[in-house]
């Protein structure tokens, strides 16, 4: 899909498909023609069956610092005006990409994230931070309004009242902060934060995706729709999840006894506090 000089390296690790934001000299942010073609590679990883589940990271000290301002026509209002009507649609396109991805999406956030980099780590379906992450909303303080699905994302997430300070304020939020605020699934400290990212990927890509996506999909779907309305959604889900051949596989391994079907689901957290 792309090779080690592109700002998007693609790499298969223990099954799991590996996108590493790859502008480390720029902080890992996208000018336009980068987040095309970083929707293309999404698009390119929903539509490979052989991708089963996918991992997005950054190099250097940064996750994403989101929109690359050095391509911008200062001083030209009329080209920047037709500059932001091309780049602004793409910030959407990548936040559609990942929410309607048919397989894990897991976004390791390794180091400073800004602006469309929340966007990206909240469209994701698990977020694991390093304890060196940072978290900055970023839009306003440059001008800008937010993107990547922020406006609705961040309220679902934060609350409208805790959304909205943080949006004003543009308060740096360390990854512990992040973490009791909710962006966050966990926060690994950074000595060991590769490993269990590889650790998660790897269990991902094992688990048959297609019960995640299904997952997924009904959840995506309770966005808009009621409780009484789930219920047949959740009723067709269940008879094309029991036509699957895993599901038989399942239950004759419930049947001979030789383990509950739950094996395979992914740990986040493989060394609880024992202590409680």
């Amino acid at each position: 899909m792309a090779t080690q000089t592109d700002p998007v390296r693609v790499e298969t690790a223990d099954g799991a498909t590996w996108l590493t934001f790859n502008r480390p000299e720029r902080l890992n942010s996208f000018n336009a023609d980068e987040l095309a073609a970083l929707v293309a590679t999404l698009e390119q990883c929903e539509a490979d069956a052989s991708v089963r589940a996918v991992v997005i990271t950054g190099s250097g000290r940064a996750f994403t610092s989101g929109l690359d301002l050095h391509e911008a026509p200062a001083g030209d209002p009329a080209a920047m005006a037709r500059w932001m009507a091309r780049v602004a649609p793409l910030w959407g396109a990548v936040a559609s990409a990942l929410v309607r991805m048919n397989k894990p999406v897991l976004a390791a956030v390794n180091g400073s994230t800004v602006g469309g980099g929340v966007g990206i780590a909240l469209a994701s379906d698990f977020v694991i931070a390093s304890s060196q992450a940072t978290f900055t909303p970023g839009w306003l303080a440059i001008g800008v309004s937010i993107d990547t699905g922020s406006s609705w994302s961040l309220p679902a997430y934060l609350g409208m009242r805790r959304a909205t300070e943080w949006v004003y304020t543009n308060r740096t939020l360390t990854a512990a902060q992040a973490l009791e605020w909710g962006l966050v699934n966990r926060v690994v400290d950074a000595a060991q934060f590769e490993g269990e990212v590889r650790r998660v990927g790897r269990e991902l890509a094992a688990y048959p995706t297609h019960l995640f996506a299904m997952a997924k999909a009904l959840f995506r779907r309770g966005r808009t729709h009621d409780a009484e309305n789930q219920h047949q959604a959740e009723s067709d889900t269940l008879e094309i999840a029991a036509a699957h051949p895993h599901f038989h596989q399942t239950l004759d391994r419930f049947y001979q006894k030789r383990g509950s079907g739950r094996s395979g689901l992914v740990r986040l957290d493989p060394a609880p506090d024992r202590r409680r």
